[in-house]
């Protein structure tokens, strides 16, 4: 029980430096995150290069209100989606292109510019949302992506969604057809891609509201560490030869207390241990 004691303090110092060297570590190859959803809102804890952050949504405007109670009755439905060539280097090239229908929840949201991004990102968690969110935010933050990719093996992508487009060739016949509507059921998605969209456009538009380097509480951890593993072995010498753990006094002709520092004798103290 007397080594337990002496123990007990190193092991929580050491569970401590180990639980943040290794996020620590992990984050030099690959970004870590978790984070909670409140009801207008995303917060995220992200470590990345040993930096941990918390980032927040951005801020709310007034005219976010109609934007909330659209956003309820928000559909992937409401996207419709068509096939365009657009100019881009070294030449015009083949891409999806979104619209609205008239009238629906989506056309209605696209109209109202002087909202805030924090609806749309909350729109992101749902399965039955995310299409029409990330096509409506595309839109607003375009200037967040350049070209458009080819279609490839009939999969193409729009903003970082990737589809896949049967019959791709057929779509994008000819460049100078313009915008064409591509039929129901000929543009299929994969919904697991619903979480890497969401971090993807909360890493684009989330303020980080705190940031530190988490090597600044490792660093002292480390030191205090070394500094209790050295004071542990050499209390751990001085109970085994008899000593006083406290000031080395040599305690094997005394018993209660230490005659030296005062401090209380354990059982079997004065005997120095085989061990």
């Amino acid at each position: 029980m007397r080594r337990f004691r002496l123990f007990f303090p190193f092991a929580v110092t050491l569970t401590f430096a180990v639980l943040c060297t290794v996020p620590i570590w992990v984050s030099l190859f690959h970004p870590l995150q978790w984070g909670f959803s409140t009801l207008h809102g995303r917060y995220t804890f992200l470590i990345d290069d040993a930096r941990l952050r918390l980032c927040v949504p951005p801020p709310a405007k007034k005219e976010d209100a109609e934007a909330w109670e659209l956003l309820k009755h928000l559909r992937n439905e409401d996207v419709v989606w068509m096939s365009e060539w657009t100019s881009s280097w070294p030449g015009k090239v083949p891409a999806l292109s979104p619209t609205f229908k008239k009238d629906s929840v989506g056309w209605k949201l696209s109209r109202l510019s002087a909202a805030s991004d924090q609806p749309l990102l909350r729109g992101l968690d749902s399965p039955k949302k995310f299409v029409a969110a990330h096509a409506l935010l595309a839109d607003r933050e375009s200037q967040h992506f350049y070209g458009s990719p080819y279609p490839v093996n009939d999969s193409i992508e729009y903003r970082g969604l990737h589809f896949h487009l049967r019959n791709a060739r057929s779509q994008f016949a000819s460049e100078w057809a313009g915008k064409t509507s591509i039929p129901d059921g000929a543009l299929t998605l994969d919904p697991g891609q619903l979480q890497s969209i969401r971090n993807m456009w909360h890493g684009m538009l989330d303020r980080t509201a705190v940031s530190f380097n988490l090597l600044w509480i490792t660093g002292p951890a480390c030191i205090v560490l070394v500094l209790q593993g050295a004071s542990m072995l050499r209390r751990l010498k001085r109970l085994r030869l008899g000593q006083c753990v406290r000031c080395g006094y040599d305690l094997r002709a005394s018993t209660g207390v230490c005659p030296e520092c005062g401090a209380p004798i354990p059982k079997n103290a004065s005997t120095p241990s085989t061990v």
